[in-house]
């Protein structure tokens, strides 16, 4: 890994720690800094802003919850006949495992994902990276659902 990755992996662990200890409003930059042991200057030369430290932080966690996600899905299939069998348990079990695994990446996640800026910023560019896992989840739900929710 190159010394610039890891230094953003460095930034972005410690964004989900100040999040989760502080709260996303109270994650200054100082408190970034401090976590890391990195200069305040670190941020801003490997990322755009402190929001998109954050985004990307979440970004980093959603892509790993969809690997989880797509890994799971061998669990569902579809017969011939257009029923589903359903391996939605273990589906369940496993996003929910890797969910509560880690208490400071579930906290960051969920405040983040409530938080002004994502809902103003990201909702979108998220609905884009999740549709092509909805699309091989689709055959498991009626036509009419909204899979959003």
């Amino acid at each position: 890994m190159s010394r610039g990755s890891e230094v953003r992996q460095s930034l972005i662990q410690s964004a989900i720690r100040v999040v989760s200890a502080q709260g996303i409003s109270n994650a200054t930059t100082k408190a970034l800094s401090l976590d890391s042991g990195l200069s305040e200057v670190y941020i801003y030369r490997y990322f755009k802003s402190k929001d998109d430290l954050f985004k990307q932080t979440f970004n980093f966690l959603d892509k790993e919850l969809m690997f989880v996600m797509k890994n799971s899905l061998d669990k569902i299939s579809v017969t011939k006949d257009g029923n589903v069998k359903f391996g939605f348990q273990s589906v369940f079990h496993d996003f929910w495992r890797f969910t509560l695994s880690n208490k400071d990446k579930c906290s960051f996640f969920i405040q983040y994902y409530y938080s002004s800026f994502y809902i103003s910023h990201f909702e979108e560019e998220r609905k884009a990276i999740y549709q092509p896992l909805l699309d091989e989840m689709a055959p498991a739900f009626t036509e009419d659902t909204d899979v959003w929710i």
